[in-house]
């Protein structure tokens, strides 16, 4: 028996060393898996959502912004993904959606708690008003609950587009296309309806300026003037001769639409899959120019 047991203990002896490697390795397993998992990027809206991060944007205009992701603790390295599609909402009511057009990776060294990173976007709606370096931009649909969800072609669209070689302004008329379902309408139809819409914005437009720089100019050129008076000065400046150059330049606006979208927007669509030969807005459109 004591030499069974000798014999048993020094199977153990033999064994204990295997025993401490595969711990060796276990442990090591884990801090590489723990590093790893640290590294691993991050979508930016679950970043948010688990409150590692908060992002501002500082918005050149509707293609170009600027994003800042600074981050709550500085502990470990952190990398964050802006996806492609990613929908930007503005605060401010009536104003564009934006989507970012080229994915982005961000990576915040240990330690660092701040970095920025240039955004390429499209505008999702086309006759909204654009950001300004001023707007409060977010990630977060606004406040007031109101949500427009992209659609699944719009979105397969801009992910296909990330890794698009067409110049920007191709792939925001063939994103356009699609936000505003231009390719299931006739040529003509959809000419209607941009010229509307574009009719809409520069009578807007000129009301603003009417009742505001236009009226303090007419006041300042009329003193003593009633305010009737002033009213119907401005009334007439804003008469059938403004109704003329805004009918005018709409039309000019819609022609460039309508030339970018038969252009370079149908490349881009048709470098994503795009058969455009059959898609209704395509049939009966000129084949040069609108």
């Amino acid at each position: 028996m004591a030499g069974g047991q000798e014999g048993m203990t020094g199977m153990a002896a033999r064994k204990s060393p295997v025993g401490w490697i595969l711990l060796v390795l276990a442990v090591v397993g884990a801090v590489v898996w723990f590093r790893s998992a640290a590294n691993t990027p991050l979508p930016v809206d679950r970043a948010i959502a688990r409150g590692q991060v908060t992002v501002s944007f500082a918005a050149a205009d509707a293609a170009h912004s600027t994003l800042t992701i600074t981050r709550a603790g500085a502990d470990g390295a952190l990398t964050v993904v802006v996806p492609a599609g990613a929908p930007i909402y503005s605060a401010a009511a009536g104003d564009q959606r934006l989507a970012v057009a080229r994915t982005v990776t961000v990576r915040l060294a240990k330690g660092q708690s701040q970095a920025s990173v240039a955004l390429e976007t499209y505008c999702l709606d086309q006759f909204a008003l654009q950001p300004t370096p001023t707007t409060a931009l977010s990630f977060s649909p606004p406040s007031d609950g109101t949500v427009v969800e992209e659609t699944e072609p719009l979105r397969k669209l801009i992910a296909c587009l990330d890794g698009s070689t067409q110049p920007h302004d191709a792939r925001q008329f063939a994103v356009w296309m699609v936000s505003q379902n231009y390719l299931d309408l006739s040529y003509a139809q959809a000419r209607g309806r941009i010229r509307e819409a574009y009719r809409q914005v520069l009578d807007d437009q000129a009301r603003t300026a009417l009742n505001g720089a236009v009226r303090d100019q007419v006041a300042a050129a009329l003193p003593g003037a009633s305010s009737a008076d002033i009213d119907a000065a401005v009334t007439r400046i804003g008469g059938q001769r403004l109704a003329g150059k805004l009918d005018a330049r709409a039309e000019r606006m819609t022609a460039a639409d309508l030339k970018g979208f038969l252009g370079g927007g149908a490349q881009a669509l048709e470098s994503c899959g795009y058969q455009t030969q059959v898609l209704e807005f395509f049939k009966d459109a000129p084949k040069a120019s609108a």
